[in-house]
């Protein structure tokens, strides 16, 4: 971070897509199956861009590797190492079933399960403040439609009091 000249005191992700080679392939999985308008409209996007960005991923992952926060399959997280003694809050709602319902997709196609993951490594690696915050039945759009990737997963005062609470940093 010092080549930005930028010296968080934490960082936080709402369910956030953290690894582009994951997301490249979920959203290949989600074209395949056809059964969602919304999601196969939103994957041929994702690919286009992505493809067009870093590349197709048979040919090799080291781009997606260079601009993903995290890569599963190498558990590659050089890109979070200067964060090592920052705090980190890691938000998510992984509700396996209504992915399955209203997606058909997999847990191991969210952002949940990439987070869960990232929250191992990340751990594993002795970082030293990670929090993994996984919520249940807080995921509404503004409109009232369920849909646990939303922003309404987050309790906002607690947040605001994470971010303003310098004793919390390490």
């Amino acid at each position: 971070m010092k080549q930005f000249n930028i010296n968080p005191k934490g960082v936080f992700i709402i369910d956030s897509p953290i690894d582009l080679l994951e997301l490249h392939r979920a959203a290949k999985k989600n074209i395949d199956k056809n059964f969602s308008e919304v999601a196969v409209k939103e994957s041929n996007w994702i690919i286009n861009t992505l493809n067009k960005k870093l590349g197709n991923p048979k040919k090799g992952i080291s781009n997606y590797e260079k601009y993903s926060v995290y890569t599963l399959e190498s558990n590659y997280t050089k890109n979070l190492s200067k964060l090592k003694n920052t705090k980190i809050r890691l938000y998510t709602e992984p509700d396996k079933k209504w992915w399955k319902e209203n997606r058909m997709a997999d847990y191991e196609q969210t952002n949940a399960y990439q987070i869960k993951k990232l929250s191992e490594s990340l751990k594993a690696l002795n970082f030293k403040s990670v929090e993994y915050i996984p919520t249940k039945n807080k995921g509404y759009r503004a409109n009232g439609k369920r849909h646990p990737h939303s922003w309404s997963i987050i309790d906002k005062d607690d947040l605001i009091n994470w971010i303003l609470n310098k004793n919390k940093c390490i």
